[in-house]
Parts: structure tokens; C-alpha cells; sequence
């Protein structure tokens, strides 16, 4: 779980409300891959992450392992391919893309993390 606060920490920014309809509701993260490939499945087994990106420009970023969970929550913008989180002042910038049904925020800057989303189904 500790790697994922981690992730979810490093790659949080600032939202701007009205952004696009694409991924505004609740995305499950799917897969993770660096510089150095993926990340095995079972590295994230046991444990999840989930962000919802809602329609005033905040979003809730969720991260669990079994029974415990922590959630925290920012404000997004978007400007172009780049969504920038805004944690508490801390200002995270990553590019998105839609890939088929899913979502892929990549780090910007020195971060070569690629995370993958789902659309959650609640």
C-alpha cells in the first residue's frame, strides 16, 4: 500500500472544472508501467486505487489495501492533453489520453510513470 500513497502522492494536480466529458466519473487503476516496464499484477494485488474526477473540478483520489482505505481529494484542470491536480498546493501535471475504454495519465517532467484506468463500475 505504501507504493501506492506513494504513486498516488507523486502524481496528484490541479484541475480546472468543465473538462472534457471523457473522464469526468469514477476510473479503477488497471496497470502501471515506468521506464522500466510494467508492474507486475501482483505487486498490486490485495490493493487498488481509484480516482473520480467530477464535474466542479474536484476529484477524490482513493487508494486501499484489504479492509483499510485513504482517500484524498484536490481539484483538477485540463488544458489541452495536460491535466494538472492540485493537492493542498501541491501541483501535479500529467498528459492523458483515452485508449479505447480506458484512461492513460503519464507523468510529466522526470516521472515516467504511465498509470491505466477503467471505468469503476460503481
Amino acid at each position: 500500500m505504501r507504493a501506492l500513497v506513494i504513486l498516488l502522492l507523486l502524481l496528484s494536480p490541479t484541475l480546472v472544472h468543465a473538462g472534457p466529458p471523457a473522464f469526468i466519473g469514477k476510473w479503477q487503476l488497471d496497470a502501471v508501467r515506468t521506464k522500466d516496464g510494467s508492474v507486475p499484477k501482483e505487486k498490486l494485488a490485495g490493493g487498488g486505487m481509484a480516482w473520480e474526477f467530477k464535474k466542479d473540478g474536484t476529484i477524490a483520489m482513493t487508494v486501499w489495501k484489504g479492509d483499510q482505505s485513504v482517500t484524498a481529494n484536490g481539484k483538477w484542470t485540463v488544458a489541452g492533453k495536460t491535466i494538472s491536480v492540485d493537492e493542498n498546493g501541491q501541483v501535479n501535471k500529467m498528459t492523458w489520453k483515452k485508449v479505447g475504454a480506458k484512461l492513460e495519465l503519464a507523468g510529466t517532467g522526470t516521472s515516467t510513470v504511465v498509470m491505466t484506468f477503467v471505468k469503476a463500475k460503481k
